[in-house]
């Protein structure tokens, strides 16, 4: 059953960042929705592309060094 809910909440939550492409917001909350689920990958991929088009967006240079760091990739975590 949880499991329905948290495909239900990040297929929401996709949506939202179709539907709003420049909304930073929308963005912050699928990428901190990885985040909570372990998709350290997924939530990386979100920040670039928030970075894309506002590219001192400091949550998600901060939560992209920090990832970077936990990856072990001390460089781009420095980057960020």
């Amino acid at each position: 059953m949880e499991n329905g809910n948290n495909k239900e909440q990040a297929e929401k939550l996709i949506k939202a960042v179709v539907d709003k492409p420049n909304d930073s917001a929308c963005y912050i909350e699928l990428a901190n929705y990885y985040l909570r689920e372990n998709e350290y990958d997924l939530a990386l991929n979100v920040y670039e592309s928030l970075l894309s088009f506002e590219p001192a967006n400091i949550i998600a240079l901060t939560n992209s060094g920090s990832i970077y760091f936990y990856k072990y990739d001390f460089q781009k975590a420095i980057n960020y």
